[in-house]
């Protein structure tokens, strides 16, 4: 995992099995459901960026806490979740 405080100027770009680059990036504020998500993560081995910026957050329209970015494909806690479990 690496951490930023601020505004990201790049993405990790992880390979996965089949070859494809991924960006992930993990918007947290540490929220008991922000940590689910971190663990689940790790627990995959799936390398993201974490972001803790809140006025970016903020800028990009979210208003709950965990968001998780794939390639630019936003998703909830719900939906983040799914996807980590499908890893």
């Amino acid at each position: 995992m690496i951490y930023f405080e601020g505004t990201i100027k790049g993405l990790i770009s992880y390979e996965i099995e089949k070859g494809d680059k991924m960006s992930v990036i993990l918007y947290t504020t540490h929220c008991p459901k922000c940590m689910i998500l971190e663990k689940k993560l790790k627990l995959k081995n799936i390398e993201y960026v974490e972001n803790t910026d809140t006025g970016l957050m903020i800028a990009k329209g979210f208003e709950t806490t965990p968001m998780l970015e794939v390639d630019g494909e936003i998703m909830n806690f719900v939906t983040a979740n799914t996807w980590i479990n499908a890893q």
